[in-house]
């Protein structure tokens, strides 16, 4: 009985490493990729001029998709490098803007365009009947 005690408790102990890992493994997994630092700083232009026209074609498509009446009519797109993290868009649009920069951040991928930024969460809130970024956490 002592051995097969021993044998569960080991098999419990190794799930709870396991988990432990793919917890951590998920959360680094979703930490933002793309940079949003201070415009004029020499991180703000990753990828030269390739990032800076990606980034205006994502610009392009985003006014477009901020209209909003309440603030639960936003939510925040994600995107990677060399886009902004997040930018806040109508909740209705964001499946749309996501995609957009998912392909934008292929075509930088192509190009050999690489960056990486942690930065803090913005909230949301509907201003003059336009989704914006309001804060950073």
């Amino acid at each position: 009985m002592t051995t097969k005690r021993a044998k569960i408790l080991a098999s419990i102990g190794l799930l709870a490493v396991v988990w432990l890992l793919a917890i951590g493994s998920e959360a680094k997994g979703l930490r933002p990729l793309a940079p949003d630092p201070p415009p004029g700083t020499n991180r703000s232009e990753p990828c030269g001029p390739t990032g800076q026209k990606l980034r205006a074609e994502y610009e392009a498509v985003l006014p477009n998709r901020r209209q909003c009446r309440v603030t639960s009519d936003c939510d925040l797109a994600y995107a990677e490098c060399p886009l902004p993290v997040y930018k806040a868009v109508a909740a209705s649009a964001k499946r749309h803007v996501e995609s957009v920069a998912a392909q934008l951040v292929e075509r930088a991928a192509a190009e050999h365009c690489t960056c990486v930024s942690d930065v803090g969460i913005p909230r949301v809130a509907c201003i003059k009947r336009e989704c914006v970024e309001v804060t950073r956490q």
